[in-house]
């Protein structure tokens, strides 16, 4: 039977015992389409805990007893066992091998009853031939070393290629080899299973989403934080070496840990590998995911200001004219070149070589409201994306944000690079406590030396809305890019950006790249 919560005047006893269902005092009715599961089967992400068990949000009542969450410990450790032994079938044996395995499995379920099928015979003669090819496998004999060469950074979502170099030590041909990188995958825990939210749970059936297995292998996936394309076989002569390309695909920012490299030789019947690990530990830095704005024309007055002390002392104010170009708002009056402004009707301004900059703001929020981190991956790439647009525009840039203390980042001329601040970007956490009034407090303390403000918001709530108002209330433009789940979500609230509705943008889950193209399309018209 499909139970769920119905209220108690449309309760039809189905007759079972609540105690066999593992849900405890609740008045049950049979429903007649799956689709009503999800009111008895709750989604993961939501479950919440209330006394001693779990109810399910939207308040129906339901709550999953001892029993429930035994049965779910129980899959869990089914899967992770399922897990470990399918991949050591995949490393151990090839191709035919596993056609072979595959085989003898059916033959020997067809050929249980040895009376009525000689099915039994193959059963024997598969099981025979894999065994045979499994102790050839022990026998691996030849010495090597491996090294990995691998760049110095990459980007989420972009595959990269670097090179394995690997040397033959003996003095005999080593021929049929294969090579394959494995990046370090730790298993979860039951805890993390259970409280990760998965955004791909919304596009599967309701028995998958209770099940929980195709949950587990994408968080595997996700801490695994790439996969690595499989190399063809070769061959090494005595003491020569070999250099095979693998190609990296990396799924998320941050650190990518790679743990051994596998080293295999199939036997004589080319059923069952021979193995071997070499233990070559390597880090390799991710940078967030970022799409190219183009020119941005950022709003707001320009301020020029002197470079500070570690810039002057190093390049100095200097008066050395560079170049003529077009007036641009807030540009001052004694920097008009005067005879092309008469020559060409139109004001031009004189530049000179180094000696004042412009300066924009970059507000990463990272109060997360302890949602999934899905929508936080959005919001890197979005500053990302105008980091790498404001530093190519040869402006300084300042960003700002709070983990476990307020961080404030300079980039730009004479300060760090592009390729520093995508470091710090790519190593940024959420953090799951309110920290927008010490936010606030990072922001008015360099108010005066900024031009614009850029505000990558993950909600469009009252504390977000005191933070953008403040800004504006000390004569500050503000950008603001406000993360959504959906394109379709409710036309916001306004109200801190009444005056100046065009520098207000959402940002969808869905669809960033299209959202962050269009917004770059529009500043370069403003």
């Amino acid at each position: 039977f499909v139970v769920a919560a119905r209220p108690a005047a449309d309760v039809v006893r189905t007759g079972l015992n609540d105690d066999d269902l593992g849900i405890d005092a609740v008045e049950l009715a049979v429903l007649e389409s799956p689709e009503h599961v999800l009111g008895a089967v709750p989604a993961p992400g939501e479950i919440r805990r209330q006394g001693g068990n779990a109810v399910c949000s939207g308040d129906t009542g339901v709550r999953i007893g001892p029993r429930l969450n035994m049965l779910q410990r129980l899959l869990f450790g089914n899967f992770r066992l399922v897990y470990r032994i399918s991949r050591m079938l995949r490393n151990r044996f090839t191709i035919n091998g596993l056609t072979v395995l595959t085989a003898a499995m059916m033959a020997g379920v067809f050929g249980f009853d040895t009376r009525q099928t000689l099915s039994f015979q193959i059963f024997s003669l598969l099981l025979s031939v894999l065994l045979i090819s499994l102790l050839c496998s022990l026998f691996f004999r030849g010495r090597f070393s491996i090294r990995r060469y691998l760049p110095d950074y990459a980007t989420a979502g972009q595959s990269v290629t670097y090179e394995l170099l690997i040397r033959n030590l003996d003095d005999s041909v080593q021929a049929d080899l294969s090579i394959q990188d494995e990046l370090a995958s730790p298993l979860p825990s039951f805890e993390d299973f259970k409280n990760t939210h998965d955004p791909l749970d919304e596009q599967r059936n309701w028995f998958d989403r209770f099940i929980g297995y195709p949950r587990l292998m994408n968080l595997i996936q996700r801490r695994r934080g790439g996969f690595i394309q499989a190399g063809g076989r070769f061959h090494i002569r005595e003491h020569g070496m070999h250099r095979v390309s693998s190609t990296l695909v990396p799924v998320h920012r941050g650190y990518l840990e790679f743990s051994d490299i596998r080293l295999s030789k199939p036997d004589p019947l080319g059923l069952a590998n021979a193995i071997r690990h070499f233990p070559v530990r390597d880090k390799l830095l991710i940078f967030p995911r970022y799409v190219s704005l183009g020119k941005i024309i950022l709003p707001g007055s320009r301020k020029y200001q002197p470079r500070g002390r570690a810039i002057s002392g190093t390049v100095g104010e200097s008066e050395e004219f560079l170049s003529l170009r077009e007036y641009r708002a807030g540009d001052p009056l004694k920097k008009i070149h005067w005879k092309s402004f008469a020559r060409l009707n139109t004001p031009v301004i004189k530049e000179y070589h180094d000696e004042y900059c412009v300066r924009q703001g970059l507000i990463l929020d990272t109060w997360n409201l302890g949602k999934d981190d899905s929508l936080f991956e959005v919001a890197v790439s979005t500053a990302a994306s105008f980091a790498i647009s404001c530093i190519q525009q040869d402006s300084i840039l300042d960003l700002m944000f709070v983990g476990d203390k307020p961080y404030r980042f300079n980039a730009g001329r004479g300060s760090m690079t592009l390729q520093n601040m995508l470091e710090v970007l790519a190593c940024v956490s959420p953090s799951g406590d309110n920290n927008l009034e010490q936010l606030q407090r990072l922001t008015i303390d360099c108010i005066d030396e900024c031009s614009v403000y850029i505000c990558v918001l993950l909600a469009w709530d009252e504390a977000r809305k005191k933070l953008i108002r403040t800004l504006r209330q000390h004569g500050m433009t503000v950008l603001c890019v406000v993360m959504v789940q959906d394109a379709g979500d409710d036309q916001p609230d306004l109200e801190p950006m009444l005056n100046t509705p065009q520098y207000f943008h959402q940002v969808s889950q869905s669809s960033f790249e299209q959202d962050l193209l269009g917004i770059g399309q529009t500043l370069n018209k403003s």
